[in-house]
């Protein structure tokens, strides 16, 4: 039996800006709401590409943009790996 992904917790702060925890404690302060959510639903979609047959051509696209949102906020090493595993998604190994 799989362990169910969750996504990283969400919250609005009082001063109006959207924050992610993506570690226990670790708060991580958001531009927009959208930005919130693509963080929040990134372990989501990286656990979609061990359910999907490959290759997948729009789960890549979707793991590129958690990369891309992963990059803006400073996360470069998590923004790397999404990056190679839409590489895997497209077929083009690693």
């Amino acid at each position: 039996m799989t362990k169910k992904v969750e996504p990283f917790r969400l919250r609005q702060s009082d001063d109006g800006n959207w924050e992610v925890e993506n570690v226990t404690g670790h708060w991580i302060k958001c531009e927009t709401k959208k930005d919130a959510e693509l963080i929040s639903n990134a372990p989501i979609v990286r656990a979609k590409l061990d359910r999907t047959t490959l290759p997948h051509n729009a789960l890549a696209v979707e793991l590129d943009k958690a990369a891309e949102i992963l990059d803006k906020y400073n996360m470069g090493p998590t923004a790397r790996y999404f990056r190679a595993m839409a590489k895997l998604a497209r077929g083009q190994g690693s």
